[in-house]
């Protein structure tokens, strides 16, 4: 009743679809502004009083018993009762199209009558063009852009487009996919790969016509009778890569079976055959150098059915040798050769030094392939180097200018050549840290060491050390000093069985820097080895009469804490501290034999016992 009121004169309303991927059934109401471009979906409204009274003046009294609507284009579409007409007018060429109704009804004889009444004119301002390769399909029908099977690329054209309309610059947004991103602009071919079988809503917008001018339409992508797949070829070095097959749309999900092969794409020679369950769908693979190959997957999915997929790799690179190499690095601070991060120097090309002078170690480790007349070249600034031993050569950097490093290798026979240039960078630190140990590294507990840091070197003339701050490893501390040598006792701890620790010293400049380092190989403190015997210097054959005076004494190493004895009598046991009772005389009162029992503690836990035997007569 509302569009009637509001459209007296219209007996139809027409509506372009603009489907999107939010929202696939939205319509806008066509009126004389509106834009139309194919393909395009127009359904249609009937407004039911206006039509009501413009069909008694065109078939008098009679009651109409069907309605349809004729689109102009070979297509009708029946009325479903509720306003509108069931599906959409699908206009997929420029044009004027007339929209016409097509009235059944009885007259006053009994006959069925029918009856055609044009309404009104849809008119199609421009068109796209579509094409996809020779053995994909390309249809419009059902209302729908048909194309297949998996995997496809559209191309859609909007030349006639731009001529059409009149539109001077080219200025256009495309979305292949209607995910609302756009995927390419302002080139009037563009070209989607659609890997996913489902309905797409592609649009384009052309911004000289405003933010409003969206033009969209459903693309239906069928799927594949057998699973699709594809190659990706991710290179890692020179000839070595990893290979990855992907199956479009989860196809597999049906595969039972699948190998390899791969060929010289130029002679289609195979040159190797790989079993896809011992590979894999991702797996390392190592070409034999520059050229082209054909790799090729060959399957079986679970119903028996056969498919293939194939990529083309082209090794171009002008190297075409697998080189490792390792490098390594000593200065006067640090005389024996320190590897480096040959993996990170491979990826920046860049040798990075803390300090001056530094010696580097190029050792190659491996050349692949190798062939008779394979030439290895070093150079240093451009000028040769030679061995030092075999595969290993060595550079003596002397100042803080950058410096090249260049390996050359080539077979002239086979035409293989392979450069590498590495450069030298003196990345000076603040502070380079140095600590070590003064005599033993190791010893029994207590252990007493000296640790030296007294080598650290500042790369500022202009700052000085102003403190130490120790940590020793063991739990203690000492900050804020101002000697770079200090000494330490470590104790074994016997209640975690621990005796190795790692010291070490954090350094504070006057300008504010600081830098903790420690020692790269630990101290090590081993549990003491504690002796202690019991004698009787009076009684050596632990034997005396009853009365006489007994002496004992003990024999240990160590520093004890504490020392407690007892006598196996009924007399109370005695203590002491340290070394004070380590000779104790006792006199026993009744005839027998005694048990004499020495307890020691010392300072690190440990406690030591031992036992005699003495008899009294």
């Amino acid at each position: 009743q509302v569009d009637a009121l509001a459209n007296p004169d219209e007996v139809l309303l027409s509506y372009v679809h603009q489907p999107t991927k939010d929202n696939s059934t939205q319509l806008t109401q066509i009126n004389r502004n509106s834009l139309l471009i194919a393909p395009v979906n127009v359904p249609f409204k009937l407004l039911t009083q206006n039509f009501k009274t413009y069909i008694a003046l065109q078939i008098g009294n009679y009651t109409p018993q069907t309605v349809q609507l004729d689109c102009g284009n070979g297509q009708i579409l029946n009325y479903g009762g509720n306003d509108m007409f069931n599906g959409a007018c699908f206009y997929t060429k420029k044009g004027n199209y007339t929209a016409s109704l097509i009235v059944g009804y009885t007259d006053a004889q009994n006959i069925q009558q029918t009856g055609t009444y044009p309404i009104k004119t849809i008119t199609i301002a421009s068109e796209l063009s579509f094409s996809v390769p020779e053995d994909k399909k390309l249809e419009m029908q059902n209302n729908e852009v048909i194309v297949g099977p998996l995997p496809v690329g559209l191309t859609i054209n909007a030349d006639q487009v731009f001529r059409d309309l009149g539109l001077k610059n080219y200025r256009i947004s495309w979305d292949g996919d209607g995910d609302g991103n756009e995927d390419k602009a302002d080139d009037t071919s563009f070209i989607f790969n659609y890997e996913k079988a489902e309905v797409y809503y592609p649009s384009f917008t052309l911004p000289d016509l405003g933010k409003s001018a969206l033009f969209s339409f459903p693309l239906r992508v069928e799927k594949s009778l057998t699973p699709v797949c594809k190659f990706n070829f991710d290179q890692k070095k020179v000839n070595d890569y990893v290979v990855n097959v992907e199956f479009l749309d989860g196809g597999e999900r049906n595969i039972s079976d699948y190998s390899y092969l791969v060929m010289d794409h130029a002679t289609n020679q195979v040159l190797d055959e790989l079993q896809g369950k011992t590979y894999g769908m991702s797996f390392n693979y190592k070409f034999q150098g520059q050229g082209s190959y054909l790799f090729r997957m060959n399957f079986i999915t679970n119903e028996g059915k056969r498919g293939s997929c194939e990529d083309i790799v082209r090794l171009t690179d002008k190297a075409s040798y697998t080189v490792n190499y390792e490098l390594s690095s000593s200065t006067p601070r640090v005389s024996n050769f320190q590897k480096l991060n040959t993996t990170q120097i491979q990826e920046t090309k860049t040798i990075t030094l803390s300090e001056v002078p530094t010696k580097l170690k190029f050792k190659i480790q491996s050349i692949e392939p190798k062939t008779y007349d394979s030439v290895v070249r070093m150079l240093y600034d451009g000028r040769p180097v030679v061995e030092t031993n075999t595969d290993e050569y060595l550079f003596d950097v002397r100042d803080s200018k950058e410096h090249t490093i260049t390996l050359q290798i080539e077979d002239k026979v086979r035409g293989l050549q392979y450069q590498e240039t590495l450069t030298t960078k003196i990345g000076l630190d603040d502070i380079v840290g140095d600590i070590k140990v003064i005599g033993e590294k190791s010893g029994f507990s207590p252990f007493t060491t000296t640790l030296d840091a007294s080598a650290t070197k500042l790369n500022d003339p202009d700052d000085e050390i102003a403190y130490f701050s120790w940590d020793f490893g063991d739990g203690k501390t000492q900050n804020n000093l101002s000697n770079a040598v200090i000494k330490h006792t470590y104790y074994y701890n016997v209640e975690k069985n621990q005796g190795t620790f790692k010291p070490k010293v954090s350094v504070f400049t006057k300008k504010g820097r600081s830098l903790t380092f420690g020692l790269e190989d630990p101290i090590i403190v081993n549990k003491q080895l504690i002796k202690l015997d019991i004698s009787s210097t009076s009684h050596p054959t632990q034997e005396a009469k009853l009365g006489e005076p007994v002496v004992f004494s003990l024999d240990f190493n160590g520093l004890p804490e504490k020392i407690y004895w007892s006598f196996g009598d009924e007399s109370q046991p005695l203590s002491c501290n340290g070394r004070e009772c380590i000779e104790m005389t006792k006199t026993f009162d009744k005839k027998g034999t005694y048990t004499i029992k020495v307890t020691m503690e010392f300072e690190d836990e440990q406690t030591v016992e031992q036992s005699m035997t003495f008899r009294v007569r």
